[in-house]
Formats: C-alpha cells, structure tokens, sequence
C-alpha cells in the first residue's frame, strides 16, 4: 500500500521533510513506490524523482490544488500527464488566481488534456466534501453533490473518491453512506 498524500517542506506549514527524505522513508517502510503531492507547488518533483531513482522506487508525482472551494489531489499518470500538471500549476499560481494560494476553477482545468491525469477527491479539505456536509451535517441535496460529481466525471476520465476509514464518527459514516449510495 502506498500513501497518496505526502507533502514535503514545500508545502509551507504542512511537510516538514525534504522531498530525498520522503523517498528515504518509503524505502525504509519496504514501499516500492513513493508519491509527492505538495499543496499548490511541484517545486519538489525534480529531486523528489532523482532521490526515488537512486533508491529503486517508482514515483508518483502529483499536486494538492486548490479549486477554490476546496482541494482535489491531481497525480501524473505518465510524462504527459506531468507536463499537464506543471501547465495547471503555472496557471493555479498566476497573478489572476492567486489569492492567499494558489487557484484554479473546475472552468480554467476544461482546457486542458487530463486524460493522463487522475483525480482524487480528496476529502474533509475538498470540494465534494463541502458538497456533501453543511453545518456539519450530511448535505439532504444530493442533486447538489451529484451534479460536482458530474462536473469531476466530465474532465477526468480517471476519478477516484477518497473516504477516510480511520475516523468512525456519526456524521463520517453518514457521509460515507452517502458516498457509497452515489
């Protein structure tokens, strides 16, 4: 098994480790493959590929992003799909959408070929989980919920819906049925 959320030290207030580090724990653990999803930045993705290189471990390359109203975690499939991905960055992170991070509208990603790109949504921090619970409850509007989903399904063709199993709270299981009945 391998973690699909690991932030470095450039992801400001979130990793505390340099990109070698996070690839030298994976080896420790016995992982084959290490992924580097930093928040609003790839700035780590060069020496994080080198350091997994030099210690035989596959790389998985990725962002956290911001889509304003949430986050979704966006991993490379391929070398396309990483081009793909410094382009998203570039434009997140431009003058017209940077706010207190880096930006980017579910609109701005339609111009892009995501088909080597894979879609995590993420979860307590994401967009779909803002659609799903509001004022902590389950949102009763699934057509809400459905319809986000439907804008995801429409620019990715590979999209995956994150659940947290190690919290086991009323609402969280609320939410996980909810996930499940969609």
């Amino acid at each position: 098994m391998t973690p699909l959320h690991s932030n470095s030290y450039y992801s400001v207030l979130h990793g505390l480790n340099s990109p070698t580090e996070l690839v030298k724990q994976s080896k420790k653990l016995g992982l084959s493959h290490s992924t580097l999803t930093d928040i609003g930045t790839m700035a780590g993705t060069i020496e994080f590929y080198k350091a997994a290189q030099k210690e035989d471990i596959t790389p998985i390359l990725g962002i956290r992003l911001s889509v304003y109203t949430g986050y979704i975690t966006l991993l490379a499939k391929n070398q396309a799909g990483y081009k793909t991905l410094l382009k998203i960055t570039a434009e997140a992170n431009s003058i017209d959408n940077f706010t207190k991070r880096a930006n980017i509208s579910l609109d701005q990603l339609k111009k892009y070929d995501l088909d080597n790109v894979i879609c995590i949504t993420g979860y307590d921090n994401s967009s779909l989980y803002k659609k799903l619970v509001k004022f902590d409850e389950v949102n009763p509007d699934k057509n809400e919920v459905k319809l986000h989903l439907s804008i995801l399904r429409q620019l990715f063709k590979s999209l995956y819906l994150e659940y947290n199993l190690s919290e086991n709270t009323g609402l969280q299981n609320e939410v996980k049925d909810m996930i499940l009945e969609i």
